[in-house]
């Protein structure tokens, strides 16, 4: 086999490798972006109260290649929507668009804040001590530096809108995965990421993705946990679903069931 059918075949394998967990990936996206606008919220809360932000945060924020951070938020969407087979979807493509300018803001971020963090200080210094002295390029460093100030709250201001605007296509991309398991089950064991996200409640938030009903968000996620011999977990979401409706057929003879492997199971537990 030449070089470039081996490179080919390697290429195929590894797009097919991540089809097979794509799901996961999409899930991985969310739970991502929660993470880090959690965090920007807490800086930007602090920024507007004190006017202080320090470099390693910013640092934190953007986090290293393939690790952490909007980096990675930042990769897993490119896999997803710019490199792979869906980049045609219109709202995956504004949402990989929008979290790499996200990153990139960040990362211009991150340099300003170090050059002012290290810089601003003795130029401060040199500013009272000398105030007569200076002039020609002097003048204009000094300069420099206070625009680097005006420009971190520019890109402080500019990363909240764009945190908005991600969160806002996450919220209409739900709709296009009332079949991903691993992100149903995600949101429905972290009830805070949807309120803190979207205000809503998790079982508003069904009613849009499931048309037949919320309850067939709790009834898909309990399947999964059923089939993973989670039954503890299974039983709350199918009784999640059997209080929506209480005639949801699929809930009522799946509880059933799981009741009885329980009894079964501590009959033998107590046996021993």
């Amino acid at each position: 086999m030449t070089a470039s059918r081996q490179q080919q075949s390697s290429v195929v394998s590894s797009n097919r490798w991540f089809a097979r967990r794509r799901d996961f990936f999409v899930k991985n996206v969310f739970e991502g972006f929660y993470k880090n606008r959690t965090v920007f919220i807490g800086l930007y809360d602090r920024y507007n109260n004190t006017g202080e932000i320090s470099f390693s945060d910013i640092a934190e924020l953007v986090g290293v290649e393939n690790h952490k951070g909007l980096w990675l938020v930042k990769d897993r969407c490119h896999q997803l929507w710019r490199d792979g087979e869906s980049r045609f979807d219109s709202n995956g493509f504004f949402l990989d668009w929008v979290v790499g300018s996200l990153f990139h803001e960040a990362v211009k971020l991150k340099e300003n804040i170090y050059m002012f963090h290290f810089y601003a200080p003795q130029a401060d210094e040199i500013k009272q001590q000398f105030k007569n002295e200076i002039m020609g390029s002097d003048a204009a460093c000094l300069r420099f530096m206070e625009g680097t100030e005006v420009e971190i709250r520019k890109q402080m201001d500019n990363l909240a809108l764009l945190f908005g605007r991600a969160n806002y296509l996450l919220r209409s991309m739900l709709v296009s995965q009332s079949g991903n398991v691993l992100l149903i089950r995600y949101l429905i064991e972290r009830k805070d990421v949807v309120r803190e996200l979207w205000s809503e409640s998790l079982e508003e938030l069904f009613y849009d993705i499931f048309p037949g009903g919320p309850e067939q968000g709790f009834c898909l996620a309990g399947k999964n946990y059923l089939d993973g011999h989670w039954h503890d977990k299974a039983l709350i979401a199918y009784s999640a679903a059997l209080e929506i409706n209480p005639k949801c057929d699929d809930a009522l003879r799946r509880i059933s069931q799981i009741k009885i492997t329980l009894r079964h199971k501590e009959e033998i537990s107590q046996a021993e």
